[in-house]
């Protein structure tokens, strides 16, 4: 089909969306799921800001921090790493305490402040999905995916999800769509993702799929829009 971007039009077979900035989500998000793991830490006995907060890059103000790119598996590695430099533990108790960090606070975290659905998010996905294949390739877990998927009663609208554990290089490394087009069955070039950072652009055009950036401006992307709401209205008929 053809969809319109602000200066573009692409013919595509598949919409593939990026999870976090993209359909939920802010730097405000991900700055309180930090502090809560700061906080569980801080609950067992351990002060780690000052050396997450450098290793997170909260207070850098850069887009392309950890805290904004890491993939689901390295919230436990920067922990970890926190827990070495702060308190010297061995290594393997660094390991283990940090993934009861992010397990514990995970559980307990405020699905209404990560699960922020952005404007036009949902209703770009129930419009999709009856013209082609909606999809999501994310950074994060299939786990939390399909929980926010739940969450957000979308599940019935997304075709396909994949995440950075089932593929061996996480973004900007093509390995996330490639292996969606291959699931569905479509050459790359006809998939066309949106993003929010400036790594989703890069993953796209490794993998010879067209991009659209998602509230800035890239020079490596197909095209971009202000935001969802944009992409609605360009293609509401």
């Amino acid at each position: 089909m053809i969809f319109k971007s602000r200066n573009s039009s692409f013919d595509i077979s598949a919409l593939v969306f990026d999870k976090d900035g993209t359909l939920i989500g802010n730097l405000e998000s991900w700055k309180y799921i930090f502090f809560e793991y700061v906080k569980t830490a801080q609950g067992m006995g351990y002060d780690i800001l000052g050396y997450a907060d450098r290793l997170f890059g909260v207070s850098s103000g850069r887009r392309d921090a950890p805290l904004l790119t890491y993939y689901a598996g390295e919230a436990a590695i920067l922990t970890a790493s926190a827990l070495w430099l702060s308190h010297a533990l061995p290594w393997h108790e660094c390991r283990s305490k940090a993934r009861e960090i992010i397990d514990f606070t995970n559980q307990h975290l405020d699905l209404e402040r990560i699960y922020q659905v952005n404007p036009g998010a949902i209703e770009l996905i129930k419009h999709f999905s009856s013209k082609l294949p909606v999809c999501i390739a994310t950074s994060d877990s299939r786990k939390a995916t399909e929980r926010m998927m739940k969450y957000l009663g979308i599940e019935e609208y997304i075709h396909s999800i994949i995440t950075s554990e089932e593929v061996a290089h996480g973004k900007p490394a093509p390995d996330i769509l490639i292996q969606l087009s291959h699931q569905l069955g479509i050459l790359p070039q006809y998939l066309l993702y949106v993003g929010d950072h400036e790594v989703d652009v890069e993953t796209s055009l490794n993998a010879g799929a067209k991009s659209i950036s998602l509230g800035f401006v890239s020079a490596k992307a197909s095209d971009t829009v202000t935001d969802l709401l944009e992409l609605m209205e360009l293609n509401a008929s």
